[in-house]
């Protein structure tokens, strides 16, 4: 429930979206609703209080219990809807099993001569196409894993799979579990709660340069990382119990960083963001002015090497990246950064072990050299407006 000047509201999380709706005599009025695709973050201020915040700027406050919950549902909805889009733009007959359109086709999209986005029609078809999907067809995509692997790898080979290199995270249970432990220790009536409410009590003053507020916000988040492993680590390994020792350290580190990011950065996130991008406005207009231009020139125009040249364009790549400005939290964003590296190591490898017709094929790595002219042409064909942006957030608070 959320209390506004003078009415109570209710929150509802359906299949497509939010509803914020309004009570009146008994009547539930919905008042707005966005879909999963507009929430642009969550930020987590006490138990019993969280912000959304969507992309046509528009910000509700709801005061609820379980608030912890609700966030947690909520960004997983959010992450849920990203993948089945990527998987749609990708792959839809393969992914979903109801082709809207062919890969090809949508691919074109992405690399129109503008660059600067895809159009509209194209999100109205698969803002249509999910509102058709039913719950397993859901559940199916949050499960299956989207990264490409090459065909026929030798796994007896000692050398590990190039996708391997580059570690994702998958949500689960578990971490989902220990998310709610660390929200619990620093939205309850704790020292870590109590110390995270002077701290945005005070808040980030805009006046200050780009290189100051995020110094300033990171330093606080690295401190409040080390008090929390310091003297809750015995009890967050109860929850870890499961995972593999040799693997826990990292996913309690992922877990303690990602409720930090919800709880600290968040509410912080529009004063952070009004002074990096009044910082970085010149420099990523001329960025678009120059990608628009080089996005028309051939893989070979950037330098690819012809053994690396790829027929399908590098799409996996393209589609990965251009999610990157669909986020807020910078730790989400450099997910975004490596899935993309990973992508392109993943596309390579499988057109090569298509190549095999069928033989052994062992998995070959790329160099940096190879890399990059590779990673300039799938972000100059992205819908990736604001790199420079993009670039201070992941930087200077990762």
């Amino acid at each position: 429930l959320s209390m506004g000047r003078r009415q109570q509201r209710i929150m509802r999380l359906t299949s497509k979206g939010i509803q914020n709706i309004r009570v009146s005599n008994g009547n539930e009025h919905v008042s707005s609703e966005h879909t999963y695709r507009e929430v642009f973050y969550t930020a987590l201020i006490d138990e019993s209080l969280l912000v959304i915040s969507y992309t046509d700027a528009k910000e509700h406050k709801y005061e609820i219990q379980g608030a912890i919950e609700v966030v947690q549902a909520i960004n997983d909805r959010v992450a849920t809807f990203m993948r089945a889009e990527t998987q749609f733009l990708l792959n839809p007959a393969k992914s979903l099993k109801k082709a809207v359109e062919t890969q090809k086709s949508i691919i074109r999209h992405y690399k129109s001569a503008t660059c600067a986005n895809v159009d509209q029609d194209t999100l109205k078809r698969f803002e249509e196409f999910m509102s058709s999907l039913k719950e397993s067809d859901i559940k199916h995509v949050r499960t299956s894993n989207a990264s490409e692997r090459p065909k026929k790898l030798d796994r007896k080979n000692s050398n590990p799979d190039p996708s391997s290199l580059l570690h994702e995270t998958k949500k689960d249970d578990v971490s989902t579990k220990l998310q709610q432990a660390i929200d619990a220790y620093l939205c309850r009536n704790t020292t870590e709660c109590n110390a995270r409410k002077r701290f945005l009590k005070t808040g980030v003053p805009s006046s200050s340069s780009p290189e100051s507020v995020c110094q300033m916000v990171r330093k606080f988040v690295d401190s409040m990382a080390v008090y929390i492993w310091e003297h809750h680590l015995k009890d967050l390994e109860q929850y870890a119990a499961t995972i593999p020792e040799d693997k826990r350290d990292e996913v309690i580190e992922y877990a303690i960083e990602d409720s930090l990011q919800r709880t600290i950065v968040n509410p912080v996130f529009p004063t952070v963001l009004s002074v990096l991008r009044g910082h970085c406005r010149d420099d990523d207009k001329k960025y678009l002015e120059n990608a628009k231009m080089l996005a028309l020139g051939s893989q070979s125009d950037f330098g690819i090497a012809s053994e690396h040249v790829m027929p399908n364009g590098w799409a996996s790549a393209i589609v990965t990246i251009s999610m990157l400005e669909r986020l807020s939290s910078p730790v989400k964003k450099l997910e975004v950064l490596v899935a993309t590296a990973r992508a392109v190591f993943s596309s390579f490898n499988e057109y090569e072990s298509s190549k095999s017709h069928g033989g052994d094929y062992k998995p070959r790595y790329m160099s940096a050299d190879d890399f990059f002219p590779i990673f300039l042409f799938v972000m100059c064909n992205s819908a990736v407006k604001h790199p420079h942006l993009n670039k201070a957030l992941m930087w200077g608070l990762c």
